[in-house]
């Protein structure tokens, strides 16, 4: 409760929404931690940061389990557009930010843009790369980061657009040159979840699935692997802005050949852990499990 009122204090949402989320701290979210505990025979959850505020805390360890989210891996990704590679097939790399940008306060989503932005200004201005970052006109903080790519002078290499429909977006995805840019959160990840302090737990969500289906280079933040047995994902994984940097370094070495080949490896990876028809048997296991409980 104390955790719940102290993100609402400290979030930026209007006033009105403030009292909405207030009265569903006071009522609905107790009601519903009494309804998960009496009644839910299975709690599935995708995310490992949502374990100890959601199921530690009201010692549901019993009934939950950890799975990856299905998706259509296999019909996800479409063919190049020609159109828009004429546009862009200039370019060594074509950076798409597509995280919403909500990163200055530890109390709302976390995405960590300005980490990127930082060591994107730090590559452009040290290496002068032939390469263009796309970010999306959405989020609280939307405002901020084009203050920061002003204030760090790299306008010229940064274009803005506003949200598209998914059929247009897969054609960005779908481009030779992408490199999909998602989710690095915030660095005092620790003051919202103190559990997880020494191992911070940040993980895929569909953004970067989708990313992966369709065979596109992907920088994110990869930590949490207790959902994949281990397995790391071959992507350009980085949390701190100096590791971002660093992936961009090494993203600038890498030949065609290897890019190919580090596209090839996600998309199989996607394919063994989130294909639907690979996934969707262990959710419906738990159905029968639990079925096969209440009528035996």
């Amino acid at each position: 409760f104390k955790d719940d009122l102290k993100s609402l204090l400290f979030n930026t949402y209007s006033l009105n929404l403030k009292i909405k989320k207030l009265i569903k701290i006071i009522t609905y979210g107790r009601m519903q931690a009494k309804a998960l505990k009496s009644y839910a025979d299975r709690i599935i959850i995708y995310m490992g940061y949502q374990y100890h505020p959601y199921i530690i805390k009201y010692n549901l360890q019993a009934k939950t389990i950890k799975l990856t989210y299905p998706k259509d891996v296999i019909n996800y990704g479409v063919d190049v557009d020609e159109q828009l590679y004429e546009q862009y097939k200039n370019y060594e790399s074509v950076f798409f930010m597509s995280a919403r940008h909500s990163w200055k306060s530890i109390w709302n989503d976390i995405k960590g843009n300005d980490k990127f932005i930082r060591s994107f200004a730090r590559f452009v201005k040290e290496k002068n790369p032939n390469v263009i970052l796309i970010m999306s006109n959405k989020g609280i903080d939307v405002g901020a980061s084009k203050a920061l790519v002003k204030e760090l002078s790299i306008d010229k290499y940064v274009q803005w657009m506003d949200d598209m429909p998914k059929h247009l977006f897969k054609k960005y995805q779908a481009l030779p040159n992408s490199v999909m840019v998602d989710n690095f959160w915030h660095d005092r990840w620790y003051e919202r979840y103190p559990e997880d302090k020494d191992n911070v737990k940040v993980g895929f969500g569909f953004g970067c699935i989708e990313s992966l289906a369709s065979k596109s280079l992907l920088m994110t933040a990869f930590k949490d692997l207790d959902f994949y047995n281990g397995e790391k994902a071959p992507i350009l994984d980085a949390f701190t802005e100096e590791e971002i940097y660093q992936r961009l370094l090494q993203l600038s070495d890498m030949t065609v050949e290897e890019r190919n080949q580090m596209r090839q490896a996600g998309y199989d990876f996607a394919l063994k852990w989130h294909e639907q028809t690979n996934v969707i048997h262990k959710h419906i296991e738990i159905l029968k499990e639990v079925y096969e409980e209440k009528v035996g």
